[in-house]
């Protein structure tokens, strides 16, 4: 059974004007999905308010104790990851908090980010394979890589 997903962003108007709307494989849908789930602050989806990441809950916060905001927020995260990725199972977060200085050359000025660099391993459950997913990005206020 070759069972295809549709690719993000989806296309509702491809659908509507009877246009094949672009595919993606199995891990690519899983991936897609999770980067969905992490770059989404609690409450930005008005249908489910539960749905995102804990990672936006640091987003202005003074963070005193990097080790401990890694381990809060990496259990949490494989808790998010288990109830709204449910293909995936046992899900294993690394996460890791830095900053960074960039020069806005524009204004003449310095601005401080937070890098987080997120890496999750699990077990995709139709098929027993090993899944990694990694990304990184930049928030305070957010920007991609």
């Amino acid at each position: 059974m070759n069972v295809k997903y549709l690719r993000l962003p989806f296309r509702p108007d491809m659908l509507i004007g009877r246009q094949e709307h672009p595919v993606c494989s199995l891990t690519e849908s899983i991936a897609q999905h999770l980067h969905l789930l992490v770059t989404t602050y609690y409450g930005e989806c008005k249908f489910d308010p539960q749905f995102g990441s804990p990672i936006w809950e640091a987003d202005f916060e003074n963070i005193t104790s990097i080790n401990v905001w890694r381990n809060k927020t990496g259990k949490e995260l494989e808790d998010v990851i288990k109830m709204y990725e449910r293909r995936l199972s046992e899900p294993k977060v690394n996460i890791n908090l830095f900053q960074e200085e960039f020069v806005d050359e524009a204004v003449s000025s310095k601005v401080m980010k937070r890098k987080v660099e997120l890496k999750v391993t699990a077990k995709i459950e139709a098929t027993s394979e090993k899944f990694e997913f990694d990304t990184l990005f930049y928030f305070s206020p957010i920007s991609f890589d």
